[in-house]
């Protein structure tokens, strides 16, 4: 297996870094479906070493093992069965609309999943599409989208395209500074005027104390600034930046830079402020809500509402004592297991919840719809939302 050398920034590949921050045994794979008990608490747990990059201020894993992830059709992480996500990816989808404007566009997307999205923007573009994602399942042609299961590399590129869209791809990717460069070069093969990034917001984990939102799968944190050096230095050119998503996600609309050298990329902060925000981070929060947890449930069994990273991260790095289910509305998830643990993931309903004596909510963008769910299930006991002022 080959490793981050921790003398070298995978972004920039220059900067001091700072001391690790270390996790210890944490599963390597997150999003993924289980089908026993057996599998599921087999996954393999690895040191996550978090490490600062003084030059671009890119916070990522040093120690993380290329390779170790199976991105296959077990991966799941679609979010799409949320009322408040696909409200969100509505929007997301009108944005890009509304940058390209262009009648019936052609739409290339890298890192596409399962094809929701990208089936999505092509239905509202009344366009066409061609998607890159080695966990994708169903059939090669759909309608005016074609699927490959594979990684897009420039030389792969055939065809023109009026938009690359690259969303939640770039925080799993190990060598983000050579991938962004890649992506440039994707682009200009394809013919591509604007480029679209998604990625979580560094700056809302930390707002937040969301020390369950560092997890294995995702090797890199980026602040809305460290990733728009980035992307400066790989040769985009950054035309807007914005949070989405309740602030979790930055969305970026990029296009390419004729300016072969690209001066200046420095992130603009103070040296290792975000790393050493981490430290305290995780040196209190997960303590902090155990207690919360056990003091909360009165020693009744509980449950953790959302089977995504969040809530996977939640049942590996809290005491198990009482937690019997992780609970979620994707009913590709139902009837699995949770990875690093022989918790069952279960469908939301009136006897799967009416013996429990808490349930936290994992992400706090989702509250009300799951309040509003508990209600129709006449749920009588507590409910704990993880939300800033929580901790």
């Amino acid at each position: 297996m080959s490793h981050h050398s921790l003398s070298l920034c995978p972004g920039c590949g220059s900067g001091k870094l700072s001391e690790p921050l270390l996790i210890p045994d944490q599963p390597v794979i997150l999003n993924y479906r289980f089908m026993s008990t057996e599998e599921s608490a087999g996954v393999p747990l690895r040191t996550i070493a978090l490490a600062e990059c003084e030059r671009c201020g890119l916070v990522f894993n040093a120690a993380l093992e290329e390779g170790i992830v199976p991105y296959d059709h077990r991966y799941e992480n679609r979010q799409s069965h949320s009322e408040a996500f696909a409200k969100h990816t509505a929007q997301v989808a009108k944005m890009i609309g509304a940058v390209i404007d262009r009648d019936t566009p052609h739409l290339l997307e890298v890192g596409c999943g399962k094809g929701e999205f990208l089936r999505k923007m092509v239905d509202y573009c009344s366009g066409s599409g061609e998607g890159w994602d080695t966990s994708y399942e169903g059939s090669d042609q759909d309608g005016a989208v074609t699927f490959h299961r594979d990684y897009l590399s420039p030389e792969k590129v055939h065809g023109q395209f009026d938009a690359v869209i690259c969303r939640h791809v770039v925080e799993h990717v190990a060598a983000i500074g050579k991938f962004l460069e890649e992506l440039v070069a994707i682009a200009r093969e394809g013919g591509s005027s604007h480029i679209f990034i998604e990625t979580p917001r560094l700056e809302w984990i930390l707002e937040n104390k969301s020390a369950w939102d560092i997890f294995y799968e995702h090797c890199n944190y980026f602040t809305e600034a460290s990733l728009a050096c980035l992307c400066r230095k790989a040769g985009f050119k950054v035309l807007g930046q914005f949070p989405v998503f309740a602030m979790q996600y930055q969305f970026l609309v990029l296009s390419l830079d004729n300016i072969l050298s690209i001066p200046g990329y420095e992130s603009p902060s103070r040296p290792f402020d975000y790393i050493n925000h981490l430290r305290e981070i995780q040196s209190y929060s997960m303590q902090r809500l155990s207690d919360l947890i056990s003091n909360a449930r009165n020693e009744a069994p509980w449950a953790i509402w959302g089977a995504g990273a969040k809530g996977v991260c939640l049942a590996n790095r809290l005491p198990s004592a009482g937690l019997v289910q992780v609970i979620d509305t994707n009913t590709a998830k139902q009837g699995f297991y949770i990875p690093g643990t022989h918790i069952p993931i279960v469908a939301p309903s009136h006897d799967s919840i009416k013996h429990l004596g808490l349930i936290v909510i994992a992400n706090p963008a989702y509250e009300r719809e799951i309040q509003n769910m508990l209600n129709t299930f006449n749920y009588a006991g507590g409910v704990l939302v993880l939300t800033e002022n929580l901790l």
